[in-house]
């Protein structure tokens, strides 16, 4: 499915669209700020929030899926970003549920409400077998997220030279939890 027939993903208080060519500001919401920019590799200059920018689009336009930009639903905000992206973790060709958040957001469950829906989007509406989630080991908050979506921690591995945590949610668990909730 291409991405662009995707296009918005709605959760109970967000509205995500696909991110497109102008958005380096979003991601410099969160890749330029000190805080939030600790949990996803470090603090970015304003070269390289364009040169990621490039890689999301490029891999949308290639997979037919990506990045969104997660706004409020009510204030229409600016919340985050989150996709679903094919990588190479673990030393496996994967299909990752990633997430990241404006710190004036965090503490309210939305990165557990976007990985819900990206999660749902990665098995219902593409198909995918299974996702993978990864993070650094002392992001608790994160690792949080995963095990309340359903992932379970795989093993430890080392992604762009740093130690992370992998998680891992098949479909099939996926569809039994749904079955016992």
């Amino acid at each position: 499915m291409a991405r662009s027939e995707i296009g918005t993903i709605e959760t109970a208080r967000l509205v995500g669209r696909p991110l497109r060519p102008g958005d380096e500001p979003l991601l410099a919401a969160v890749l330029q700020d000190e805080q939030a920019s600790s949990t996803v590799g470090g603090l970015r200059t304003d070269d390289e929030v364009r040169t990621l920018l490039g890689r999301m689009l490029d891999h949308s336009e290639a997979h037919g899926f990506g990045t969104w930009g997660f706004f409020e639903r009510e204030s229409g905000r600016y919340v985050g970003y989150g996709g679903l992206l094919r990588t190479k973790a673990g030393g496996e060709l994967n299909v990752e549920i990633m997430y990241a958040l404006v710190p004036a957001f965090w503490g309210r469950a939305l990165a557990t409400e976007i990985a819900e829906q990206l999660v749902r989007v990665g098995f219902e509406t593409l198909g995918f077998a299974r996702l993978v989630s990864y993070t650094v080991p002392e992001n608790r908050p994160s690792r949080r997220v995963m095990e309340k979506c359903g992932f379970v921690f795989e093993r430890e591995i080392v992604y762009a030279s740093t130690p992370h945590v992998l998680y891992r949610l098949d479909a099939c668990s996926q569809q039994e939890l749904r079955r016992t909730a």
